[in-house]
Parts: C-alpha cells; structure tokens; sequence
C-alpha cells in the first residue's frame, strides 16, 4: 500500500500554491496542464481533486450563448404612423 499520494500515482508531480488577496493560486506545471477552461474542485478525504469540466454542446450551448432578453420589450407600434379613417 502507498504511503504518500506521489507514489499512488507514477505521474505525480510537486507544484507551487501562490498566495494572493482573493486565496490560493496552483500553478499546474505545462506537461499536467488540463485542456480546459473550467475546473470542478473538492475534497476527497485528505486531496485535493480537480476534474475538467466540459464545454457544454448542442442546444445546452446555445441556450448559455443567448444573452438575457431586456425587461420590458419595445413596443412595436410605436413609430407608425396614425391609421386613416376609412368609412366602407
């Protein structure tokens, strides 16, 4: 049995955590570099996991694409001209 996490795994790498004001920064070395741009993160028991998220595709993607329709549509009618009023 493994008594460390690097020996659980043969390409297990050390990488630096960089401290900044909104938390912690990893910075993944270039050959463990994940091609992505979104990462789910959590913790399963002691580690730390990190697993690409994908890029959603067919109409989940479109539908995320769209921008939020205003609150209130312009009126359509506002811009033509009076009706004439037509006695038949």
């Amino acid at each position: 049995m493994p008594t460390n996490s690097t020996e659980a795994t043969p390409t297990a790498r050390r990488a630096r955590l960089v401290h900044d004001d909104r938390g912690q920064v990893l910075k993944i070395p270039k050959d463990l570099a994940l091609d992505c741009e979104e990462v789910r993160i959590f913790r399963k028991g002691t580690r730390l996991v990190l697993e690409p998220v994908p890029k959603p595709t067919g109409l989940a993607a479109l539908l995320a694409s769209w921008s939020a329709l205003p609150e209130e549509l312009p009126d359509p009618d506002a811009d033509l001209l009076p009706l004439d009023d037509v006695s038949l």
